[in-house]
């Protein structure tokens, strides 16, 4: 009987991080030793950039605010080799995806959302900043082998889910809730034409 395997080592193409939480992750790695990073690495400064009154006086205030941090970014992706792109270069989803996205590829974010990097069929994944230093200081990411890599859709399955969906037992009170709501509105309605109906004839 073949071993199931639980965990499985990927080795991304690039790493990504964004201003708010790259400061963990380049704090971690400046603890690893390393020279350079591994993998090519880029950190984007536009998170703590927020949307308030327009363009320039956004920028300017953000800025003013996290100067501290975007000097400590652009420190340290200067001495180890990471690409650092200043406030106002742009939001990190349209920069990598015009920059560094490519087909086949694999990147880690650090950070929750996912990117549109997977318009170029590339696999783009959320990860923390321990996985993301683990990456750029050379090792491998490890990740826990799902035991559901796919599913095949064709017509039966898409009926099946439905048909689960429509007739479940919170889907058909939910349904009687919205048919008796909708019965008493009418019969509420009703009510009142005929009131202001005797009221009018003086009935």
């Amino acid at each position: 009987m073949k071993e199931e395997i639980l965990y499985v080592d990927f080795a991304p193409d690039r790493v990504a991080m964004q201003d708010a939480t790259a400061q963990m992750a380049l704090l971690q790695f400046m603890q690893a030793g390393k020279a350079k990073v591994a993998v090519p690495s880029t950190a984007h400064a536009d998170h703590l950039i927020q949307a308030r009154v327009g363009a320039e006086a956004d920028l300017q205030e953000g800025i003013n605010k996290n100067s501290e941090v975007f000097n400590f970014l652009s420190s340290v992706c200067d001495k180890y080799g990471i690409g650092f792109w200043k406030p106002g270069a742009g939001i990190i989803h349209q920069v990598v995806l015009e920059n560094y996205a490519f087909p086949g590829g694999m990147i880690d974010w650090n950070r929750l959302a996912y990117s549109k990097c997977r318009r170029f069929r590339m696999v783009a994944i959320g990860v923390g900043g321990a996985d993301a230093v683990d990456v750029m200081a050379g090792m491998a990411w490890e990740l826990k082998m799902p035991k559901l890599i796919g599913r095949k859709i064709n017509r039966k399955n898409v009926w099946l889910d439905f048909r689960k969906r429509c007739y479940s037992k919170s889907c058909r009170n939910s349904y009687r809730k919205r048919r008796n709501w909708m019965y008493r509105r009418i019969f509420r309605r009703r009510c009142r034409i005929s009131f202001r109906y005797r009221k009018r004839n003086n009935l």
